[in-house]
């Protein structure tokens, strides 16, 4: 099989730490040929020089231009990709955004900040319509269309499927369900007791989508505002990655 793998969602390094879980994964078959397309980041470099020895791999690597760019590219040079190449699969690795391109395809859904009836009443509570249309609103009705058009989803979870069931009739649907964790023992600690009589340190890492409100930002602010109310000393250190900030509104740090 030709199969392409859109990878245009991979622009941090949690991301594309996932991604080349999952392309260890698919290349460990030879017989199939994978055509890749990334968007340009330092990270994703990386990945191709791990690659470049593979015979059935090639990467078309894209500066990132913006969401209209991607609906284009998705949608005119898939087309001309898929014929060029005959491509028998499509596996969009994080969501899509094609309207017509007909070939079957898997659609992966990493997250929930366009389906979650949470995130819907926290906006709702602060007040924040305009800003939900912007940030959620109009990206869903982009990303539902996408999802309904496909047959084949895959999830981490069966939590993600009944948050989607609340957006999409997913009767229609086949979800496979396959976690982006690695278990294995050797990456785990031994428990520690914690002297909860002594101040505690958070390190709480910020995720890609740190520039709109999100379901572990707000889980996260409940449990600590649980700890203070029983009067436990602790304190909050936040992070993120130079990809997440570069790849942001804020642009590259001084």
């Amino acid at each position: 099989m030709n199969i392409l793998i859109n990878a245009f969602g991979a622009v941090n390094s949690g991301g594309i730490t996932v991604l080349e879980k999952i392309s260890d994964e698919l290349l460990q078959n030879q017989h199939n040929q994978y055509i890749f397309i990334c968007n340009h980041n330092e990270a994703i470099m990386k990945l191709v020089d791990k690659y470049k020895d593979l015979n059935n791999v090639e990467f078309q690597i894209v500066v990132r231009k913006g969401f209209l760019y991607r609906m284009y590219f998705e949608n005119i040079i898939f087309k001309k990709i898929i014929n060029n190449h005959a491509i028998n699969l499509i596996y969009n690795f994080s969501g899509t955004r094609q309207f017509f391109i007909n070939i079957p395809q898997l659609i992966k859904v990493q997250n929930l900040l366009f389906y979650s009836k949470k995130l819907d009443n926290s906006y709702k509570l602060n007040s924040q319509f305009i800003l939900w249309i912007k940030q959620v609103f109009l990206k869903r009705i982009v990303f539902k269309f996408m999802l309904n058009r496909s047959k084949h989803i895959e999830i981490q979870s069966s939590h993600v499927k009944s948050c989607l069931l609340n957006f999409i009739n997913t009767r229609e649907r086949l979800f496979y369900v396959k976690s982006d964790i690695d278990v294995s023992d050797g990456l785990f600690l031994a428990p520690k007791q914690y002297n909860f009589s002594k101040k505690i340190k958070f390190l709480y890492i910020v995720g890609p989508h740190f520039e709109h409100l999100h379901k572990n930002l707000i889980d996260f602010t409940s449990a600590m505002s649980g700890m203070s109310n029983k009067d436990i000393d602790f304190e909050i250190n936040i992070t993120l990655t130079n990809e997440q900030l570069n790849n942001s509104k804020f642009g590259t740090p001084l």
